[in-house]
């Protein structure tokens, strides 16, 4: 088997299935740390999003934003290389190329929230 394909990128664990842990919730905690541990955003965005694919062997599928690519990505207001906070200004998500806007994500949220 090849070496780690990431050449020693960071890698978040955000959404490795720990018990306790909410998806989502966590990657912010995780985003910040890594900011708070010297990554600029740019980096600490990459290590949950190109670096995963890279790991998982999947950087063709998924990852980044490209033509046959996986359309998977969030709008956020504002611009997370500047500051990650914005990344909590969730205006929709793109999921398998299906459009979630916020006011979607809420209904959705709501929904598990009664059960």
């Amino acid at each position: 088997m090849e070496g780690n394909p990431t050449d020693g990128a960071a890698l978040d664990g955000e959404g490795m299935g720990a018990p306790f842990i909410i998806p989502g919730v966590s990657l912010h905690q995780e985003l910040g740390l890594l900011e708070e541990s010297g990554l600029t955003p740019y980096e600490a965005i990459r290590a949950a999003t190109v670096v995963p694919a890279q790991f998982m062997r999947k950087g063709t599928e998924f990852g980044t934003v490209a033509p046959g690519k996986r359309a998977d990505l969030i709008l956020v207001e504002g611009n997370p290389l500047q500051d990650l906070g914005s990344l909590r200004n969730l205006r929709g998500v793109m999921v398998r190329g299906i459009w979630l806007p916020r006011q979607k994500l809420d209904e959705m949220v709501a929904g598990l929230i009664s059960q």
